[in-house]
């Protein structure tokens, strides 16, 4: 017999490659958008500098993928989604929990002080997730 390729697989994969990527930059869209909104009204200016925050956490990652040439595929996706999320969960606890009176150094120990919880909880989750996937009999993550 002669070799044929799996055509039907191959669209498949150019199909889903394409879909995550058209489907990261909406969630990132749709994020930005509802983080402005929400937290503008709860944290008028703050919000602004959380904004400038997590665009710049999400601009580095997305030049350190590329600076080691990786090409975004799934596995490289799902890190992306993963950075943006706890990026914003970071920043977004952190800027609601600075309160409005006090000197500069005890506002920002307080701050750190009350979002240290939350935002370890959704780290260990994240990593628990991470974890429990690298035991996974996927293709995405036996290239890792």
């Amino acid at each position: 017999g002669w070799y044929t390729t799996e055509w039907t697989l191959i669209c498949v994969w150019f199909d889903l490659l394409n879909s995550i990527i058209t489907d990261c930059r909406q969630s990132l869209l749709l994020s930005f958008t509802v983080v402005a909104i929400f937290a503008f009204f709860h944290l008028r200016l703050k919000s602004l500098i959380a904004l400038i925050t997590i665009c710049c956490i999400v601009i580095v990652t997305v030049g350190c993928v590329t600076t080691l040439g990786w090409v975004i595929g799934v596995l490289e996706a799902i890190i992306l989604v993963l950075v943006v999320g706890l990026s914003f969960d970071f920043t977004l606890h952190y800027g609601a929990s600075v309160p409005e009176t006090g000197c500069g150094k005890h506002r920002i120990w307080f701050a750190a002080r009350k979002s240290v919880i939350p935002v370890s909880l959704s780290a260990l989750s994240s990593f628990a997730a991470g974890s429990s996937m690298l035991i996974a009999e996927t293709h995405a993550f036996h290239q890792v």
